[in-house]
């Protein structure tokens, strides 16, 4: 990686530290006050699974950046699909108290994942109104 994509991806990955950092003590203390628990629903393995995940695909994305830009897109579908199939095999197991997921659950899952999206497509976006 260049000079130029190592500084994209520090201020990246910056900045979606603060934001899922924030997030998660805010939905930990929401969990907290409607009764759920501040820890509880997997909300720790949840906001560092979409941590990881967005991070590296975000560094993936900047690797094809240079070489596959016009297929940035279709990388980026991939990496959606990769993110909701490692969701099923390993998180959602973990959720089933009962039949299907649960409101507080889905939240778990999807506030980070929602908040990871975001930050991926607006840089993605950035990506290619560069070129």
């Amino acid at each position: 990686m260049n000079k130029t994509g190592s500084k994209i991806f520090l201020r990246f990955f910056l900045f979606l530290s603060l934001m899922l950092l924030v997030s998660f003590f805010l939905h930990a203390y929401l969990q907290h006050i409607s009764g759920v628990g501040f820890f509880e629903k997997q909300i720790i393995t949840t906001y560092l699974f979409n941590y990881v995940l967005t991070l590296a695909t975000f560094l993936g994305l900047l690797y094809f950046k240079e070489r596959r830009a016009g297929q940035l897109g279709f990388i980026f579908l991939f990496s959606s699909l990769l993110k909701f199939t490692l969701f099923f095999v390993f998180i959602n197991p973990g959720f089933k108290g009962g039949v299907g997921v649960k409101s507080p659950e889905f939240t778990s899952f999807f506030v980070p994942y929602a908040l990871g999206l975001f930050m991926e497509i607006f840089q993605i976006v950035r990506f290619l109104n560069k070129e």
